[in-house]
């Protein structure tokens, strides 16, 4: 990881709008997930491609599994922000 060559203090995790699939259903895209990419590389993803209904939750969660990474060193200044293509303002996510 990069964070353990560079002196990296400071995480940003950032969400945009619009968000391709805003639902609270599994989501199934050709070539990310599922059977297409098991094909493509030969396994299962590690991951799951989660939909959701609130981005802001969406990137507090995401805040929360960095701030719980043991990979990372430094983990206390992690903050959130959501990108507004259409208005292309930037609001930070508390």
């Amino acid at each position: 990881m990069t964070c353990r060559i560079n002196p990296t203090r400071e995480l940003v995790r950032l969400g945009f709008t619009p968000v391709l699939a805003v639902t609270s259903e599994p989501v199934a895209l050709p070539g990310i997930g599922g059977k297409r990419s098991e094909r493509c590389i030969h396994c299962k993803p590690p991951y799951a491609l989660n939909a959701f209904n609130d981005l802001a939750a969406d990137v507090r969660a995401g805040i929360a599994r960095i701030k719980a990474d043991p990979h990372l060193l430094h983990r206390d200044r992690v903050r959130g922000f959501i990108f507004d293509v259409a208005a292309g303002g930037l609001n930070e996510v508390v």
